[in-house]
């Protein structure tokens, strides 16, 4: 853990953190405007699984890949996931090492509470890398699937979302605390 988290202290810089911002945008454009049109094709207004917040079950799951086909279920696996297994590396990365940059707020380390609160984006990352391991292996047994496989799929969603919506909270405060931080000491000098 002492090198995981002196390796979060190391890479939290700002230029690192615009990269991965970048390419979290990239991603996201890939994803949004090349592949989900080709998915939308097959299923209509469906869902894929990944952003199902709210959750899913076995009838929609097989709904679903019905709706896919076997062409879609491809454009599903081999393109979406393909990239979605990268996608958590940057949205993860930027969120982790933004939130060490705040906690650094000009030393060189992170307190060990601070190590802590970086470490909910990397929970988030092993757990979206989880998700889209089970959703892979949901489209390659297709039909042979069983509640239980897309049970734990689904529950991987949702804590996936737990704890990458507590990694934004906590920079969205944290960030709003660096402000008000820094409006106190301008104003102090004034």
């Amino acid at each position: 853990m002492k090198k995981l988290k002196s390796l979060i202290e190391k890479i939290s810089s700002p230029k690192i953190i615009a990269c991965l911002f970048v390419i979290t945008l990239l991603i996201s454009c890939i994803m949004h405007f090349m592949i989900n049109p080709k998915l939308v094709k097959y299923a209509g207004e469906m869902k894929i699984l990944d952003i199902m917040i709210l959750g899913y079950d076995m009838d929609y799951v097989n709904k679903f890949f019905i709706a896919l086909g076997e062409k879609g279920r491809s454009i599903y696996l081999y393109q979406q996931i393909a990239i979605d297994m990268l996608y958590p590396f940057a949205y993860g990365g930027f969120l982790c090492f933004s939130l060490a940059w705040i906690l650094k707020n000009g030393k060189n380390y992170l307190t060990n509470n601070g190590f802590l609160i970086c470490l909910l984006p990397v929970i988030g990352i092993f757990l979206d890398l989880v998700e889209n391991t089970s959703n892979a292996i949901l489209l390659l047994k297709y039909p042979n699937i069983s509640s239980f496989q897309v049970s734990f799929s689904c529950s991987m969603t949702y804590l996936k979302y737990l704890f990458l919506g507590f990694s934004v909270l906590m920079l969205v405060l944290l960030y709003g605390i660096l402000i008000v931080n820094k409006n106190k000491i301008t104003n102090a000098r004034d």
